[in-house]
């Protein structure tokens, strides 16, 4: 909230101090925007902290004018000046009760809050250029950002931290033994971040390699990687049971879609591969995972076989014990073998989108009519129009196009935005809204998290991206690690952790990433590079003999 309304006064006042450059116009303007601030803020809020900003206008323009013009304060006394603001002080505390809130734009007296607290700024002002160059403080002051958001943080989620240390010290249990602490944690955990951000800032690299959008011929795509990451992790955080309603709808508005997308993005069609071979690649990369996950349920965890075997999914029967999250391996594998049966039987584009589209209709029809088909049929047939319009998106190379028209993002992120607010979205639950609203909104959020993506991959570090490229290669390991190990790993660390802050969200979160990274490191090393070694010297072998 407070760094919202930071950036909306920045952009308010420099953007109309640079139309207008008449003074007494200027200060007119700004203090009119504070009164409509105060007036306002009693009886609506504004997004974004926007009257917050307004209010806070006068003291930004104040110091602007104070640094670019010493003649205001030339001859006067200085010392006679911070006595007068002290007394200023004083009389604002009693008098006010201390009631000048920036954050919420209120005051008890308008004009005399404002005066009150324009004392209490220059007497903090004078007090510190006495105090000179104090090391400490001016370390504090060059960081006072990074001091910020960490308090604000610690506002919110560090209270219970507090409890437990203050018990295990002994101190009292009061709001002076948490000032303490605060005052003590703050310090160390803002040193640290700037260790971390030193480390991040000797590795970076800007402008040492080309960055591709599209992938071509063996060229990787960082972005879909980053992409990918942004997505497991986003299943990961919406799955975190206390997560406030409104960021999982969020969240939940485009994360499965993006997954089928980004897999009809690298759908290869091509007439060289039989149907036959295409199925089989698919059954090894997806119904393999899924029967193990299966297997290692109905074994350890009780689950019943004729659940996986018909993948059956209802979230409304509470008898019924649903299936994890190894659905969507089967989901993808219908969908995969749905769309390379159209791509087989029609070679036209244009009978192939009708195709596609009279089948997501369709699903969509059965789903809205509560009819829940085996495999997730009615959910695939739904869910298809993402694979194509997936693959649409690299056959005519126009996630390019969105990305060099930066504007068209500000459409999206509205549709977007309008389609959220109109309702929920999730595939499994069968949730789609408005057939035309949700498919539309879906994508545009995906466009939008890949702008992101690409965003990222061609301005951060290389040893951050270089971590998100990871996390994306080994989504299927991460999807197999949160699904089966999951609750063993809640279990585990619960007791140290309070489960309803956002530190241990933060940490079941990396824990799982980790786990899931290292597994599919080591499959990659132990299992599947020596299995391609050995059919690389078969077939070398196979050649020297037929020569």
């Amino acid at each position: 909230m407070v760094s919202s309304g930071l950036v909306f006064c920045d952009y308010i006042f420099f953007n109309y101090k640079t139309i207008n450059k008449e003074h007494i116009h200027t200060g007119g303007v700004i203090a009119s925007l504070a009164l409509v601030a105060y007036i306002t803020a009693s009886q609506i809020w504004f997004p974004f902290s926007i009257q917050s900003a307004m209010f806070a206008l006068p003291f930004m323009y104040a110091g602007y004018e104070v640094k670019h013009n010493p003649k205001i304060l030339a001859g006067i006394n200085k010392f006679a000046l911070f006595i007068i603001s002290l007394i200023v002080c004083i009389f604002g505390f009693f008098y006010l009760e201390g009631s000048f809130y920036m954050a919420s734009a209120y005051t008890k007296d308008i004009l005399l809050g404002f005066i009150c607290a324009f004392a209490a700024s220059y007497a903090v002002i004078y007090i510190s250029k006495k105090i000179g160059n104090f090391a400490p403080l001016e370390w504090i002051g060059k960081n006072s950002l990074i001091f910020m958001c960490v308090h604000l943080i610690q506002l919110e989620t560090q209270m219970w931290v507090f409890d437990k240390t203050i018990n295990v010290i002994g101190l009292p249990n009061n709001g002076y033994s948490r000032i303490l602490l605060s005052y003590i944690s703050i310090p160390i955990i803002v040193w640290a971040v700037l260790c971390i951000k030193k480390m991040l800032l000797k590795y970076r690299s800007i402008g040492k390699s080309e960055h591709k959008l599209v992938v071509s011929g063996k060229k990787r795509d960082v972005s879909i990687d980053v992409l990918r990451a942004f997505l497991i992790i986003s299943m990961i955080v919406g799955h975190f049971a206390p997560i406030d309603a409104d960021f999982r709808m969020y969240i939940y508005s485009f994360h499965m879609p993006a997954f089928i997308f980004i897999s009809g993005f690298f759908f290869k069609d091509t007439c060289n591969v039989s149907p036959g071979v295409s199925i089989l690649k698919s059954v090894k990369s997806l119904l393999i995972p899924y029967v193990i996950c299966a297997a290692f349920k109905i074994i350890f965890m009780g689950y019943d076989v004729v659940d996986y075997l018909l993948v059956w999914v209802n979230f409304e029967d509470p008898t019924f014990k649903v299936i994890g999250m190894e659905y969507f391996f089967v989901l993808l594998f219908v969908i995969r073998a749905l769309f390379l049966l159209i791509s087989t039987v029609f070679k036209n584009e244009l009978y192939r989108a009708i195709t596609v589209l009279t089948i997501s209709v369709v699903g969509f029809g059965i789903s809205s009519t509560s009819v829940e088909l085996p495999w997730l049929i009615d959910i695939a047939m739904f869910a298809l129009v993402f694979y194509y319009i997936g693959f649409i998106f690299k056959k005519y190379n126009i996630l390019k196009l969105f990305n060099d028209n930066k504007a068209s993002y500000f459409v999206l992120a509205f549709i977007w935005l309008y389609m959220i607010i109109k309702g929920s979205f999730e595939l499994v639950t069968r949730e789609y809204n408005i057939y035309g609203l949700g498919v539309i909104g879906a994508i545009a959020g995906t466009i939008i998290m890949y702008y992101i993506a690409s965003y990222v991959a061609k301005n951060h570090s290389v040893s951050a991206v270089n971590i998100l490229k990871l996390i994306g290669r080994y989504t299927l390991y991460i999807l197999i690690v949160h699904d089966l190990f999951g609750d063993y790993i809640h279990n585990y660390i619960y007791h140290s952790l309070n489960t309803d802050t956002i530190y241990y969200m933060i940490f079941h979160t990396l824990v799982q990433l980790a786990c899931g990274v290292i597994l599919g490191l080591i499959f990659d090393k132990c299992i599947l590079k020596p299995f391609k070694n050995k059919k690389h010297k078969a077939a070398r072998i196979q050649l020297s003999y037929g020569e």
